[in-house]
């Protein structure tokens, strides 16, 4: 499917003077024109996807996750994009346990993720691997596991081991000035069809009650240093007009502030931006 049409990218992302930018995509030049990489799915895959942990939000009160994040203070306020540059790391966890560093814009019922996952449960290993989820109106998966996200570019694969923007009514997924597709408005409920009224940054873990939690981000607790600590450096929102709000209104939350830690830095300079760093050790 060609896009209708692209999102205009107002600001240069450049890469941390505290470590190396990624590179994500497949070697080699990516797929032929004409066609998008689609992560093969396997009998195992679908297996794992049948037993893979519930992903909730800090709302769900279900228990066995935690959250160290900045979300925005919730208003009138409407929100056609958000975006950021984050860390990527690779936390230990073993079972079904799982550690991502995530960003996340809801309205209602509908939300819409993105970031990096280990998930053993989910993908068959420990390693670090890109994400989407989607929960709006009758899609609820990872990566491409229900119909919805159309990919367009021709070299990023999901659950490959990385700012959204409103273009009529769909949703764009774009990571390392790249964009990889959207969500079409037509798979949306009532909630992100019409903006969005909510956006957070952070990390998520998941560990089954009883058993100790894993850890979060690059591991340990804040030293508020981002050569060492998990982050997502500016953060940002977009207006439904389309214009960047590069200091957004936001508070910390977590549930669980002896085994994970979470400091909204607010705007830090140009380099920067609106600071938000993360992590922890997990444990019992």
């Amino acid at each position: 499917m060609k896009p209708t049409s692209l999102p205009n990218r107002s600001r240069d992302q450049v890469s941390s003077k505290d470590s190396k930018p990624l590179r994500i995509g497949l070697k080699g030049g990516g797929c032929p024109i004409g066609t998008v990489p689609i992560r093969r799915t396997t009998k195992e895959d679908l297996i794992r996807k049948k037993l893979a942990s519930k992903i909730m939000t800090p709302a769900d009160d279900t228990g066995g996750a935690d959250y160290a994040i900045v979300e925005t203070i919730d208003g009138p306020n409407k929100y056609s994009g958000a975006s950021a540059v984050l860390s990527v790391h690779q936390p230990d966890v073993v079972g079904k346990q799982y550690s991502a560093g995530r960003m996340m814009i809801a309205n209602g019922p509908d939300s819409l993720q993105f970031g990096w996952r280990v998930d053993p449960s989910l993908f068959g290993d420990a390693r670090t691997r890109l994400f989407i989820y989607t929960n709006a109106g009758q899609s609820h998966c990872f990566n491409t596991n229900c119909p919805g996200f159309v990919i367009v570019d021709t070299e990023i694969a999901l659950g490959s081991g990385f700012s959204e923007d409103l273009a009529n009514g769909n949703w764009w997924l774009g990571a390392a000035n790249t964009n990889i597709g959207f969500w079409p408005k037509s798979i949306l409920g009532g909630g992100l069809a019409n903006l969005a009224s909510h956006a957070e940054w952070g990390g998520e873990v998941f560990s089954p009650p009883g058993t100790p939690k894993p850890a979060m981000g690059a591991g340990y607790f804040l030293i508020e240093d981002t050569r060492y600590d998990a982050y997502f450096r500016n953060i940002a929102l977009k207006s439904p007009s389309g214009q960047d709000i590069i200091n957004p209104q936001t508070y910390e939350f977590t549930n669980n502030r002896k085994l994970y830690d979470v400091k909204d830095e607010g705007y830090r300079g140009a380099h920067f931006g609106h600071l938000v760093l993360y992590g922890g050790p997990g444990g019992s």
